[in-house]
Formats: structure tokens, C-alpha cells, sequence
């Protein structure tokens, strides 16, 4: 057998060697486009922007966060339930689904049909959630989606968070006795916490952990007599206290109170605050007072405070509509333009619940078999309950 012939089986063997690795290769290629065509067709992107240690509500480890969701492809996608799922025990932490998730979204892309949320493409929404969080340390989760088109379920997983217990801070009364009404719900669509800022090019919710309080007589009325009359109502004027040894960051104190509730100026969001103090009380965070009462306030920029001291009283100024103080904890200096961040306070007693909004201000508060008259300690008033400090 001559070299030529052993040369040519060899370059024969080469090329179907080759050829081989190149259908190999093409069919990896095919496959990998098959699979990013089909990813592609179901493009959803979900993000976490910001993430925040749990609070303690009613003595249950509670979380509040946002999952940004986006549409990058062309279809038309029916959302049909999201799983928060922990990475190490696989286990899921919280699931939502139908009309729950629905109530859940906030944005221009979600349309509700036939109790179907249908996300639109090139959209993007904000998915709010609370739920209850295992007391352990260190949890990490993941977000599972499953949504559908043309006829095809879907399930994508990502975004992954980390609820590392780093614990959130914890502050004295910012009021004296009571009763007072700690009203918040994550639920309202208007509410504080589901209020988006765009300040500086990023958006913010200031308000994630903001509560509205207001003061009530033992009947859970909010005024003496004539509720238009801001003078008559309870809270107005009550003392207003540093929740922290701290220095005062910023102060705004150019708002009059109005004397009555319906002669009260429609105020927009860079407003909204009235008079407000900023305290800085370390680590980043800051304390926002708002709404105070004109010429109450009694400190001044860089002046230190103690964890007690009287530093304004309760007003009727800014985006209000009644005496109230609004408070919030967020990680600038800034009303508007932070985050807001978990806050417990050291001690309060619960008196009771207003189950049904409706009736706030009308009648006194529900009775709660198994809180009501209880002391909590490092905790956070549930929504809309009626509270005392101590």
C-alpha cells in the first residue's frame, strides 16, 4: 500500500471527522436557537430594585418589597401566579394568584379581563408584596412566574433576594399617650407605600413604611365637635417627640395651617411634606416628621436632639386632609427622594382595630380578643390599628 493511498484515507477520515463536529455543532446552534426563540417569546424581566430587612407586625416577621416586571416580547401574556420560593429548603415562602396577584400589580401595561390579567408588550408593572416570613435567619429566595399565551403555560424563575435578618430599627414613641389611630394600608392604590417618586432620574417609594397618625376620643371620633374646624380636632397641636437621640438634618417651616378643613389649599407632591423636620439618627437613616403645625417647630438645623425631647407639635400643613402627623424612616435626606425603611417602636398597647375604613372617624374601633390591651414591645402597629404609648 503506497503512501498517496494512506494519505487519502487519512483526509477522508479528516473530513468525515469534521463533518461530524460540524452537524454537531449546527444541531447545538439549532437547539440553542430554539431555546432563546422560545425565551424570547416569553421575554418577562423581573427585578428587585430594593430590598429591605423584615418588621415585626403584631409579633409576626412580615417583609414588603417590589418585583418589577417588564414584557419584551411581542405577545400579549395572561399572568397567572407568582411563587416566592426559598432557595436552600425549596419550599415556597408565599404564592399569589388570580384575582390576589391582580390587586397586586400596579401599572399602565396590566389590563383586568374576565378576572385575566393580560400583560401587555414592551410594558412594565409593579408587583407589591407582604407576606409573613419565617423567623430564621439568612433566607434567601427566588420568584417563580407562571403565565400563559396562545394557548401555553410558561414558568420563568429569577430574581433572587436576600432576607438576611439584619433587623430594622427600632424607635421610641414619636407621640405622647393616646388613643391614636396608626392608619396605613399596603392595599390602598393610593396609598403611602404604593406611591412611586422619580427624584433625580431613579424612582423611590419614600413612603414604603409610612403611617398616618391621628388621634380619637374613646368613641373613635376625631374631633370635639365640628370636624371642619382643624381647632376642635384631637390631635392637632399634640406634642410631637425625637423617636431617637439624633441631629435635626433639614427643616421646612413656611406652611400656615388652614383653620378649616375645607378651606385647606390642594398642595402637589413637592409640597406635599407641609413643615416637616428630617433627624438624622445615624447609619443612614433619617426621621421624617410632616404636616406640623406653623411656628411649632422648636429646632433648628444641625441641633442635637434626646430620644424624648418635644421638637414641634401637630398640624394641619401640606398634602393632608386633617390633622395628622405623617411619619416615615428612609435611608437620605430627602422626603421625596429616599427609600423607605422598616421601623419598630420599643413599646405600645394595642387597643383595637378599624376591620372595615369605612367606619373610621363614625364609630369606635373593633375589639381585639387577642391584642387588644396588650403591650408590644419591638413591634409595628398592624394597618389601621388604635394604639396607645406608653
Amino acid at each position: 500500500m503506497n503512501s498517496l493511498y494512506i494519505k487519502r484515507c487519512r483526509t477522508i477520515d479528516e473530513r468525515k471527522y469534521l463533518i461530524s463536529i460540524v452537524w454537531l455543532f449546527l444541531g447545538l446552534i439549532l437547539g440553542l436557537e430554539t431555546t432563546l426563540g422560545q425565551k424570547n417569546v416569553t421575554a418577562i424581566d423581573m427585578d428587585i430594585p430594593f430590598i429591605s430587612p423584615a418588621v415585626t407586625i403584631n409579633g409576626k416577621s412580615t417583609v414588603y418589597y417590589e418585583l418589577y416586571l417588564t414584557n419584551f416580547s411581542k405577545n400579549i401574556i395572561q399572568l397567572n401566579k407568582l411563587e416566592v420560593i426559598s432557595i436552600d429548603k425549596s419550599v415556597a415562602l408565599y404564592t399569589s394568584t388570580g384575582v390576589n396577584l391582580g390587586d397586586r400589580l400596579s401599572g399602565q401595561g396590566v389590563s383586568k379581563e374576565k378576572n385575566k390579567y393580560l400583560f401587555l408588550p414592551g410594558s412594565t408593572s409593579v408587583l407589591y408584596l407582604e407576606y409573613e416570613m419565617p423567623s430564621e435567619n439568612n433566607i434567601e429566595a427566588e420568584h417563580r412566574l407562571t403565565f400563559s399565551f396562545e394557548g401555553k403555560s410558561y414558568t420563568i424563575s429569577g430574581a433572587k433576594a436576600d432576607f438576611s435578618n439584619r433587623g430594622p430599627i427600632v424607635l421610641g414613641a414619636p407621640l405622647k399617650s393616646g388613643p391614636w389611630a396608626a392608619i396605613y394600608d399596603p392595599k390602598w392604590q393610593r396609598g403611602h407605600r404604593r406611591v412611586i417618586y422619580a427624584v433625580n432620574e431613579k424612582a423611590r417609594i419614600p413612603g414604603r413604611f409610612a403611617i398616618d397618625f391621628m388621634k380619637l376620643d374613646n368613641d373613635g371620633k376625631t374631633a370635639v365637635s365640628d370636624r371642619n374646624k382643624v381647632t376642635d380636632w384631637y390631635g392637632y397641636n399634640a406634642d410631637v417627640l425625637a423617636v431617637s437621640d439624633g441631629e435635626v438634618a433639614a427643616i421646612e417651616t413656611g406652611f400656615r395651617d388652614s383653620k378649616y378643613i375645607d378651606q385647606h389649599p390642594k398642595h402637589n407632591a413637592s409640597n406635599a411634606t407641609g413643615n416637616y423636620i428630617a433627624l438624622d439618627i445615624g447609619n443612614g437613616n433619617y426621621v421624617f416628621y410632616e404636616h406640623l403645625k406653623f411656628g411649632s417647630i422648636r429646632v433648628k438645623t444641625g441641633q442635637k436632639v434626646k430620644k424624648g425631647d418635644v421638637i414641634a407639635s401637630l398640624g394641619f400643613t401640606g398634602q393632608a386632609t386633617g390633622p395628622h402627623l405623617h411619619f416615615h424612616v428612609a435611608n437620605a435626606n430627602s422626603p421625596l427622594g429616599a427609600e423607605g425603611v422598616p421601623f419598630e417602636f420599643e413599646e405600645y398597647t394595642v387597643l383595637g382595630v378599624y376591620n372595615d375604613f369605612d367606619d373610621f372617624g363614625k364609630v369606635p374601633w373593633d375589639y381585639v380578643k387577642k391584642l387588644s390591651d396588650s403591650i408590644l414591645k419591638n413591634d409595628r402597629p398592624a394597618p389601621n390599628t388604635v394604639i396607645k404609648f406608653e
